[in-house]
């Protein structure tokens, strides 16, 4: 296999990985900014969206119940400008927690990702977590 042919793999490679990083660092309360690491792909020019400006959604005690936490995963999608455009729910945890995630994702606003400096619409899994802590929401 040629240098060039394995390279291509390489990159294609490090592009799922960082999705795959993009799903699980989003675990966070109520959620987290990727690492480091999965700032995108430099060498096949793309960049990631960045939260810039956070909506936490509002929630009592009572919502939760017995449970400590509930997680509702989204995919969110961002355009050229960073506005989020759409949001779809792809792990419900009830209407209530759904919606208010939903509603949340709204007022958030990103660095818009990019290919090769280009801003350019792409969707992205997020995820909130609402827990409590310490007695407290």
């Amino acid at each position: 296999m040629s240098d060039a042919v394995r390279g291509g793999t390489a990159r294609r490679h490090a592009i799922v990985i960082a999705v795959l990083a993009l799903c699980a660092s989003a675990c966070a309360h109520p959620s987290a900014p990727p690492p480091a690491s999965v700032a995108g792909d430099p060498d096949a020019g793309i960049e990631y969206p960045r939260v810039v400006v956070e909506n936490y959604p509002k929630f009592g005690e009572c919502a939760l119940g017995e449970r400590n936490e509930v997680a509702v995963t989204m995919r969110v999608s961002v355009d050229e400008t960073g506005v989020v455009r759409d949001v779809v729910v792809i792990d419900s945890t009830g209407r209530d927690f759904d919606a208010r995630a939903k509603k949340a994702m709204f007022g958030f606003r990103f660095a818009p990702a990019r290919a090769h400096g280009v801003p350019i619409r792409m969707a992205i899994p997020y995820r909130f977590v609402f827990r409590k802590r310490d007695g407290q929401i």
